[in-house]
């Protein structure tokens, strides 16, 4: 089986950070893609070359975003001005977050070429294993796209164990805090948290906890 290179450029700025530290992270548990190509960048103009960059050496180019809801206004600018400034052969914008999740038709609207639903760490692993093998990315669950306007969804993303991925991205020196419990029970009217993956708790366990200290 021919195997097409695929590299993934991440907007490594404002308050996306933490989420594409683990994104990177559960790529590097993935033996079959140990050698993806991983770019951080930490303004538009490195986002820029990175993607230029990055065409130079793969067959595909996938730009990951991940952003908040107050966040999206800029960020739909800031995808705009990418798309100006880069060329768009083989490159496949994909967002991911609490707002991409809850919102998938205005956030494809918006620009991106795909969206991530639910918790994007299995997501991103079967996306780019998918490009290397050259099967379909509409195959992959928990990814949303349009078909002629219409919003397409191959449900929600895996709800995974957290003690299966790191919640750091060691191999690039990408720390941040570690992530001991995700998704909350107090469903907050303004928060998308609970409705995500239900309202309920999960916890990495005390072993793996202390392994990352």
């Amino acid at each position: 089986m021919t195997v097409s290179p695929v590299s993934l450029v991440l907007n490594y700025q404002q308050t996306g950070k933490y989420a594409l530290n683990v994104v990177a992270g559960s790529i590097m548990t993935r033996r079959d893609l140990r050698d993806t190509s991983i770019y951080f960048s930490k303004n538009l103009e490195e986002l820029t070359g990175h993607i230029n960059d990055a065409q130079r050496q793969s067959q595909t180019v996938i730009v990951g975003w991940s952003f908040y809801s107050p966040q999206f206004k800029t960020i739909s600018k800031d995808l705009n001005y990418i798309k100006q400034q880069s060329s768009y052969a083989n490159v496949l914008h994909l967002a991911g977050g609490v707002h991409a999740t809850a919102e998938p038709l205005q956030t494809l609207n918006a620009g991106f070429d795909l969206v991530a639903i639910g918790e994007g760490e299995q997501i991103i692993c079967d996306l780019l294993s998918a490009h290397m093998n050259g099967n379909n990315f509409k195959t992959v669950r928990g990814i949303a796209y349009l078909d002629a306007s219409k919003l397409e969804k191959n449900g929600k993303g895996e709800t995974i164990d957290l003690n299966d991925y790191p919640p750091c991205a060691s191999r690039f020196r990408k720390f941040g805090p570690i992530e001991i419990t995700r998704g909350c029970v107090y469903a907050c009217k303004f928060c998308q948290t609970p409705f995500v993956n239900k309202a309920r708790f999960r916890h990495r366990g005390i072993e793996n906890i202390a392994h990352y200290v």
